[in-house]
């Protein structure tokens, strides 16, 4: 990749190395803090219901214009502990196609503290962009962390919902 930054669209049903597995088209998702910190990475296939998590430090993931090189060995939700749990459900995510949302997660314990992590009815506007190394967020979605006074009450209550930016990108990209 070219670019200083990798936007949302570009972790979406791609390559991915990562340990011992490769895997050729899984979802990365960035999870980070109000300060736009990426501390943990989430990573999902088309077929598996496994939620695979992978804490992030400087060094662990490589962008490139065929995938993503991660280090380190994603371990499942229900192999992370308690501790891990609630650090990454108090974190926020950016998942305009609300991957958690598709029936093979009915019923997997993550998906309601998940679900209320998700800022992409915030971001319809100012998509997720992260910098090459997933370790920060960039653009629009770090200005906006830093006007907004986060709160937890109530979480994410809507329904699942396909952001229409993103159905409007993926029918011009003819993704599936």
């Amino acid at each position: 990749m070219a670019s200083r930054t990798v936007h949302a669209r570009r972790l979406h049903r791609i390559p991915v190395q990562a340990g011992g597995w490769r895997l050729e088209a899984a979802s990365i998702f960035p999870f980070f803090d109000s300060r736009g910190d990426v501390c943990w990475l989430m990573l999902v296939t088309p077929k598996r219901r496994d939620i695979f998590f992978l804490r992030n430090r400087a060094g662990t993931v490589a962008t490139q214009a065929g995938g993503v090189t991660i280090a380190g060995h994603p371990q499942r939700w229900e192999d992370l502990s308690l501790a891990e749990h609630r650090e990454i459900t108090a974190l926020f995510h950016y998942d305009p196609w609300w991957v958690l949302g598709e029936e093979r997660f009915l019923g997997h314990e993550a998906v309601p503290g998940l679900k209320a992590t998700n800022l992409a009815h915030s971001l319809t506007r100012s998509p997720a962009e992260y910098s090459r190394d997933l370790m920060q967020v960039n653009g629009n979605a770090r200005r906006f962390l830093s006007t907004r006074n986060f709160s937890r009450a109530g979480g994410n209550t809507s329904d699942w919902s396909f952001d229409p930016v993103w159905a409007n990108w993926e029918r011009a990209n003819d993704c599936p």
